[in-house]
């Protein structure tokens, strides 16, 4: 009941979407040829974490609230919108998990910029 009503409240929403905006904003100051070990790059990881953290509770609270897929129309994967939104979320948690610099990775990385498709 508690997941519930925390994810049906407007501030709720309202809150998830200034947060993307500023993953946003922060994913626009990477760049692919900066040193990886720079304190920017440090930074704008350290906050990426965070986002990611946010966006996973969030996903985690919906799926909590609806069921993940078996519960009805309802369910968290039944929209389409929920369903990028588990996309994104799982592939900035693998990207983060795998920390080697091969192209793969990036691509996971670059898949990140899906994010501020949520705010439609």
């Amino acid at each position: 009941m508690f997941c519930n009503a925390l994810t049906n409240y407007r501030i709720f929403d309202a809150v998830i979407i200034l947060l993307i905006l500023f993953s946003t904003i922060t994913l626009a100051f990477e760049h692919p040829l900066e040193d990886p070990n720079s304190e920017q790059m440090k930074t704008l990881e350290k906050i990426d974490m965070a986002m990611t953290s946010v966006f996973c509770l969030e996903a985690l609270l919906k799926i909590i609230t609806a069921g993940f897929l078996f519960n009805g129309k309802r369910s968290y994967l039944r929209d389409t919108w929920n369903m990028l939104d588990f996309i994104i979320v799982i592939l900035s948690i693998v990207s983060l998990i795998i920390t080697s610099d091969i192209s793969f990775v990036k691509v996971l990385r670059v898949a990140r910029i899906l994010r501020p498709l949520r705010l439609i």
